[in-house]
């Protein structure tokens, strides 16, 4: 997935691509909690969706002690409609995969990846991301 979202022109894709940011990062995580031997319980129904994942990986580096992804992963967790950031937050991703009338700009795909690529280094262990 990661090299098919590198090779997306995001201005001309804008939708697309932001919707393969929000896919990717929920997957990513999952993969991680996998790959740490852990499960991510779903609370609603049977899958794990983004929110739970969020939820989960919060409580991740809280207890590894690494601080500094905490703030950008409650930017992102963040689901106050009115938060001058809210184009960078879950509410806002789930709003443009869901919501028909949610139509995202090239701004918007570069404001999610620049806080989501260090959760992605983080998660997949690798910092060429």
């Amino acid at each position: 997935m990661l090299a098919e979202l590198a090779t997306i022109p995001y201005a001309k894709y804008p939708n697309a691509t932001f919707d393969l940011i929000r896919t990717f990062v929920e997957k990513a995580i999952k993969a991680y909690a996998e790959d740490l031997g852990n499960a991510i319980v779903p609370t609603k129904g049977r899958f794990v969706y983004l929110d739970t994942a969020l939820k989960w990986l919060i409580d991740e580096v809280t207890n590894a002690g690494v601080r500094s992804l905490l703030q950008p992963l409650n930017i992102l967790h963040a689901n106050k409609q009115f938060n001058y950031q809210y184009q960078v937050t879950k509410d806002f991703l789930d709003a443009a995969n869901h919501n028909h009338k949610v139509i995202i700009t090239g701004e918007n795909v570069k404001d999610i990846w620049d806080l989501t690529v260090v959760i992605l280094r983080y998660v997949l262990r690798d910092r060429t991301v």
